[in-house]
C-alpha cells in the first residue's frame, strides 16, 4: 500500500510538471481508453476553452459528442469555468472538466444545473485512478507473498510413522 501510495503521489507530480500540450494529448490517450472515438486535440489557442473533442459511442445505439476541458491547476475548479464551457458547447454536445486538483462547491452545483448541458467532473483522485486503471503512465506488477503453513509440517497426530510410507506428489 506505501508502494501504490508513492506511485499515485509521483504520478500525480509528473503530471502537475508535463506541458500543457502533452498534458491533453495524455488525456486524449485516457479518453480513447475510456471507450471515446475520434478523439481530437483541439488548436492551443482561441480553443474557446475547449481542449478536446470526442465521441462516446454507447453500444452501437447512440453517440455522446463531448467537448472537454483540461485543468493542471493546483486550486480547486470554480463554477465559471464551467459556465464557460457549458458556453462553448456545440449543439448535442456535452461537457467534460478533468483537472489535477478539485472542484469548488459552486462548480459542483453549477456542473448539475437542472434544464442545461451536462457538466461531467473528474476530480485529481479520480484522473489518477483512472490512469492507473487503464496503465497510463504506470505499470502492473504481481507480487508474490508467502506465508509458511506449520500445520502441514507436522504429522496428522503426535505418533510417528513406523515403517514405509507410500509418498504423494505435495498437492496430490
Amino acid at each position: 500500500d506505501s508502494k501504490n501510495a508513492d506511485v499515485k503521489s509521483r504520478l500525480r507530480e509528473l503530471l502537475s510538471d508535463l506541458d500543457p500540450r502533452l498534458f491533453e494529448a495524455l488525456i486524449g490517450q485516457l479518453l480513447i481508453a475510456l471507450g471515446f472515438e475520434d478523439v481530437v486535440v483541439t488548436k492551443y489557442s482561441g480553443d474557446g476553452g475547449i481542449d478536446l473533442r470526442g465521441r462516446l459511442a454507447v453500444g452501437g445505439v447512440t453517440d455522446v459528442r463531448t467537448a472537454i476541458q483540461v485543468k493542471r491547476w493546483s486550486n480547486s475548479v470554480s463554477g465559471r469555468t464551467v459556465r464557460e464551457l457549458r458556453g462553448g458547447l456545440g449543439p448535442h454536445e456535452r461537457g467534460l472538466v478533468i483537472t489535477l486538483s478539485d472542484f469548488t462547491k459552486d462548480a459542483r452545483k453549477e456542473s448539475e444545473a437542472a434544464d442545461r448541458s451536462p457538466i461531467s467532473l473528474i476530480n485529481g483522485d479520480r484522473l489518477v485512478d483512472l490512469l492507473i486503471e487503464n496503465e497510463i503512465g504506470v505499470s502492473r506488477r504481481r507480487v508474490t507473498i508467502l506465508e509458511l503453513d506449520e500445520g502441514s509440517l507436522l504429522p496428522a497426530d503426535d505418533s510417528s510413522p513406523e515403517g514405509p510410507e507410500q509418498l504423494a506428489k505435495p498437492g496430490v
